[in-house]
């Protein structure tokens, strides 16, 4: 059975989300981003033990608009959750 997560953002449709219950999560203790003219790759990557070595997870990329709107959305959720204080306080 999937789960399904609902979000809502102010002054946004709700968006129902649906993940498949064999979905794995991918842990990742790095990130590498290439950024372009036109867009952004972000790749996740884990650290292989005892060595200086990256494993990369998963590649994503995306529009330089949605990495904007991507960077502005985890910085309010990670205030929301941690209490983090971004760099423009």
């Amino acid at each position: 059975m999937a789960d399904i997560k609902k979000t809502e953002e102010a002054g946004e449709p709700e968006v129902r989300v649906n993940i498949a219950g064999n979905q794995p999560v991918l842990y990742t203790d790095s990130v590498f981003i290439t950024a372009g003219k036109f867009g952004v790759v972000l790749d996740f990557a884990q650290t292989m033990g005892a060595t200086n070595q990256q494993n990369v997870v998963a590649r994503i990329g995306m529009s330089k608009e949605h990495a904007l709107a991507l960077m502005n959305i985890l910085e309010k959720k990670l205030k929301e959750t941690f209490g983090v204080k971004s760099e423009k306080n």
